[in-house]
């Protein structure tokens, strides 16, 4: 007796190229249950061949290129290649006795059908053969989740992209998959493959590591680099999903070679433990593969780690732990690791409940947003004088090696929380170049080596001083990567900075790209777009609600910090008469 999985061996011998065709025979397996095929079956398939050619032919498509290679095929060449392979099946067929027939794809559930359609490659194709087609693409079109992970390179700036497609629970990748995320390790994916595991409920990743929460707990798969999958493998690359054995899993935090699971019973971790961020109590210089437990962690309710610094928000308090070579936890301990979580000393009557955290290199922002407006008092009550207009907050501390925190003195360490003079609503920093969001105004310190910031012939904004930075127009996002800075405006993207290999994607040459150039290049667009909108992006980005206003002069020296008395500094930000342009 012949069955399905007979007939999909049959089909891999003939078509071991098709990589779409795999897909939809394991789908199609898995929704059969091994009912065997008769011959009538592939009656009704020569059948529906034939119908297919006739729609072909009726709309003049003698032509056509084949979706892997620019070579091209015609009817009879098609028709050819199916007759001899339905010849080779009807062998197979004929050496068994089954009476009844496989399901067509029409007669399974619309979910089930619409998947094997996109997984055999024919996408938005399809929907043009047939009515009955075209409902399935719509059924898929409007149920599916699109999930884009991107990856960065360091050294040669680019961005690379894995998309996935999560419908009916079922899991489709393509894209970058070098760390095998799209189930085989090389350079880019052309066919979705599906990640074959329990139903799924969703789905988080970063970097090339991803994980599904399933019905029969968490799965884990890609980047492995330092073991922070959590399935005890020191393997790089994971091609396949593997069970993280992990019971009450609440939630998966994938960060900077580290992996945080909530679980009902607190917070466990794993990965590179070298400085002690994993909050384990000791450093180690190998790597944790398997999971964790993060003493006295039950009532934490978020943690964050970047460049091996860790920040645990636990009720008003921030607690810290990890890097802390240029005191930049704010701790006030001059410890160079930490490796338990410790709290961050705040100002006298300060609350860091809600306070969002940037770690940059050997420095931290703490950003607090601004109390809500004071509620109306009549005139009658004898109440003390309010800010009318209240203002987000952002303190500092950790290094001013190359004036990134905004300080006055250069190479000064900050090893407690200090404010910043000036309203600060959001932060991005990285390699040692920060820009700040102050009412309105986009702002700059620190490195500008490879123009990123200015077209200025210095290497570093000067000490003290807050560059206001042109903007092409009123932009709503902001990306920034090594040397680099990209900003949103009117749906388009605009770069500037280190352009190796082309990575600010304007088609310029140029090894740096000194003044706003429109991004040309729709790969980088597209990782740009997929980082602005993630919930757990590679790179520091800021989106605004309110679009911030273009400046009419490159930049301008808002502000001489003194060092002292540090609380008298004024800086008039939107009072730039007598301003002094320094590029």
């Amino acid at each position: 007796m012949t069955d399905i999985q007979t007939l999909i061996d049959a089909l891999k011998r003939l078509s071991t190229d098709h990589h779409y065709l795999f897909n939809a025979s394991r789908i199609f397996l898995d929704e059969t249950d091994g009912q065997p095929v008769t011959s009538a079956a592939l009656d009704q398939l020569e059948g529906e061949f034939d119908r297919v050619m006739a729609t072909f032919k009726h709309h003049g498509l003698g032509r056509f290129k084949h979706r892997r290679g620019s070579h091209q095929h015609n009817l009879d060449s098609l028709r050819a290649n199916f007759n001899w392979k339905l010849r080779m099946l009807r062998e197979e067929v004929a050496k068994a006795a089954g009476e009844r027939t496989a399901p067509t794809l029409l007669s399974l559930r619309p979910s089930t059908a619409a998947m094997i359609l996109k997984a055999s490659g024919l996408g938005v194709a399809a929907c043009w053969l047939c009515k009955s087609f075209a409902a399935l693409d719509a059924e898929y079109t409007s149920s599916v989740q699109f999930h884009s992970d991107v990856v960065t390179d360091s050294k040669t700036r680019s961005l690379a992209l894995t998309t996935s497609e999560l419908f009916s629970r079922r899991l489709l990748l393509g894209g970058e998959s070098k760390a095998g995320q799209c189930g085989r390790e090389t350079d880019f994916m052309q066919a979705f493959t599906w990640m074959r595991m329990p139903p799924i409920t969703g789905v988080v990743h970063r970097e090339g590591s991803w994980f599904a929460m399933t019905a029969a707990g968490v799965y884990a798969w890609g980047l492995n680099s330092s073991g922070q999958l959590g399935i005890g493998s020191r393997a790089p690359h994971v091609c396949r999903p593997i069970r993280v054995d992990l019971a009450g899993v609440l939630s998966v935090h994938p960060h900077d070679c580290v992996t945080f699971f909530r679980t009902t019973e607190g917070w466990q971790a794993a990965g590179d433990n070298s400085v002690g961020q994993l909050a384990l109590g000791a450093a180690s210089d190998d790597v944790v593969t398997t999971p964790a437990v993060i003493p006295d962690s039950r009532s934490i309710t978020s943690i964050q780690c970047t460049g091996g610094q860790t920040f645990a928000a636990l009720g008003d308090n921030i607690l810290a732990c990890g890097d802390n070579a240029t005191q930049q936890l704010g701790t006030g301990l001059q410890d160079r690791t930490l490796a338990s979580l410790t709290p961050v000393i705040a100002p006298n009557g300060v609350s860091l409940a809600g306070a969002r955290v940037v770690s940059g290199t050997g420095c931290t922002f703490f950003t607090i947003p601004a109390p809500p407006p004071p509620t109306p008092v009549s005139d009658t009550e004898d109440v003390p004088p309010i800010d009318p207009t209240p203002r987000p907050t952002c303190y500092v501390c950790g290094s001013n090696a190359s004036c990134q925190i905004a300080q006055a003195a250069r190479f000064a360490v900050i090893p407690c929380l200090r404010p910043l003079p000036f309203a600060v609503s959001n932060v991005l920093t990285l390699a040692k170049t920060t820009v700040m969001v102050s009412d309105g105004h986009l702002l700059g310190v620190g490195l500008d080596d490879f123009n990123q910031l200015t077209k200025a012939k210095t290497h570093i904004v000067k000490v003290g001083t807050l560059l206001l930075l042109q903007l092409p127009a009123p932009i709503t996002a902001i990306v920034q990567h090594h040397k680099i800075l990209w900003v949103r405006a009117g749906g388009a993207w605009y770069g500037r900075g280190w352009n190796y290999h082309k990575a600010v994607g304007s088609g310029s040459r140029a090894v740096s790209v000194m003044k706003w150039e429109a991004v040309t290049d729709l790969h980088v667009a597209r990782c740009l777009n997929s980082i602005a909108h993630s919930t757990n992006p590679p790179l520091p980005v800021a989106s605004f609600d309110c679009p911030l206003a273009p400046t009419q002069r490159v930049m301008k020296e808002v502000g001489q910090m003194k060092e002292t008395p540090y609380a008298r500094l004024e800086m008039k930000l939107l009072a730039m008469t007598g301003s002094t342009v320094v590029g």
